[in-house]
């Protein structure tokens, strides 16, 4: 299922793609624009597999244009007018739009812009004529792009948001399902490590696509609310796996452990279950259903105190204390951030404060 949809997506990022060319391609002859195979070529980069995506691509390319050409046409003026080195001013005016694009993603067409400008221009263009055409070539099939991406299968970025989250919790309940295992006594052949890497690039994935979300939000698309410290509470999920996947390497076996044991695993187990809640309820756009994660957890603090009680834990080594303990920190931590988890795909179900119920599709 997941496969088809991918494909499925891939297709019609291929169609928006290919309809955006052929328009840019169509306009651009007709408007007679010098070099039209800038919107063309503009129309490619910017369509990306969200709307946020490609209003983000097209003004970041338009601003680092408008620049590049301003900077590059007053170069290509002062180079005819004073005579000067055109390797001279061609160094000189890269040297600026590098310096000016160097930690600033909207600019860095800049520098490629300018020296389009001052190197080639067609002859019978002036630096300003240059100039504004390319920057009425790159707005053209900018414009192309964002049409195309709003009306040919529209895919708006709060979607990737839900089915990245969606992946990203699923592939988190797992981790815990080989982490309960462990716990049981069970060995397993699956790479933890390969997991994590898959979560990483996921919320990275999911980082841009709420960033993008919020440009459609800003550019006032009607649509569902994308809460922005949705990858940041997933950040905190999944490091609270990695703590707990430390402990079960540090812990050391113990009547403490044997006795708490059970708890444990059913809490390992109901974290499981809410993760897989939560997926469930993002993809749907309702509420989490809760389930009984707390109270699995108030057993598994009232097991530990009632060792605590009976002093089962004071006879444990330094070592074996760290283990224990530092097991119980991360499995309480685990849980706190499950419950912030929930919260912020309840937000999920909200429609965006810019929409009423009824404009959500």
């Amino acid at each position: 299922m997941a496969a088809a949809a991918a494909k499925r997506s891939d297709l019609r990022h291929a169609v928006r793609v290919t309809a955006a060319v052929g328009a840019s391609f169509t306009l651009a002859t007709a408007l007679q624009l010098p070099q039209g195979f800038w919107a063309v070529f503009t129309a490619v980069i910017v369509v990306q597999t969200s709307i946020g995506g490609t209003i983000t691509a097209t003004v970041d390319r338009l601003t680092g244009t408008v620049v590049g050409g301003l900077i590059g046409a007053v170069a290509a003026y002062l180079k005819a007018r004073f005579a000067l080195d055109a390797g001279l001013v061609l160094c000189a005016v890269t040297a600026i739009t590098a310096f000016a694009a160097a930690g600033r993603p909207k600019l860095k067409v800049a520098p490629i812009t300018a020296v389009i400008v001052i190197i080639a221009t067609p002859h019978d263009l002036g630096p300003w004529h240059a100039a504004f055409y390319r920057v009425a070539e790159i707005l053209l099939g900018g414009l192309v792009g964002v049409a195309a991406t709003l009306f040919i299968f529209p895919a708006p970025a709060h979607h990737l948001v839900v089915s990245r989250l969606a992946g990203a919790m699923n592939k988190l309940a797992y981790v815990l399902e080989l982490y309960a295992g462990i716990l049981k006594g069970e060995a397993h052949e699956e790479d933890v490590d390969d997991a994590h890497r898959e979560l990483r690039e996921t919320i990275g994935k999911i980082e841009t696509a709420v960033t993008e979300a919020q440009r459609e939000t800003d550019s006032h698309l009607p649509g569902r609310h994308t809460p922005e410290r949705a990858p940041r509470v997933l950040w905190r999920v999944r490091n609270d796996t990695v703590t707990v996947e430390r402990a079960l390497g540090a812990v050391q076996e113990s009547p403490a452990l044997n006795r708490l044991r059970p708890s444990a695993i059913a809490l390992i187990e109901a974290q499981i279950g809410r993760l897989k809640a939560c997926a469930q309820a993002a993809e749907a756009h309702r509420p989490v259903q809760r389930g009984s994660l707390l109270q699995f957890q108030a057993e598994f603090e009232a097991t530990l105190q009632l060792l605590r009680d009976e002093r089962v834990t004071v006879s444990l080594s330094a070592d074996a204390a760290a283990g224990l303990f530092g097991l119980v920190f991360a499995l309480s931590s685990l849980t706190d951030n499950l419950e912030d988890l929930a919260d912020v795909v309840d937000e999920f179900s909200r429609p965006s404060p810019q929409t009423t119920p009824e404009a959500v599709p």
